[in-house]
């Protein structure tokens, strides 16, 4: 149930709902089971979990980070079309 985290990621952190919608589709961004926002790369070996209970902070980084072969190009694109991001 992707709700809560399209919630909490459009309309309190204001990041445009076709980068959220995109990273969906891509399979980049999904909820776990407790409603978090898992991050993952395009390789599944990293992801970043935050929370979307704004007075309960959480946060939690899981796997083998490679950021320096992950390709930021499509989303950066994207990034750059965006008045406000994060």
């Amino acid at each position: 149930n992707f709700d809560r985290v399209k919630d909490y990621l459009i309309n309190q952190r204001k990041v445009s709902s076709k980068i959220v919608n995109d990273l969906i589709d891509k399979k980049l961004l999904y909820a776990d089971k407790n409603n978090n926002c898992v991050f993952v790369n395009k390789n599944n070996t990293f992801a970043f979990l935050r929370g979307t209970v704004a007075n309960k902070k959480f946060v939690a980084n899981k796997g083998k980070v490679d950021f320096l072969k992950y390709d930021f190009n499509d989303i950066e694109k994207d990034i750059k079309n965006q008045k406000n991001f994060f």
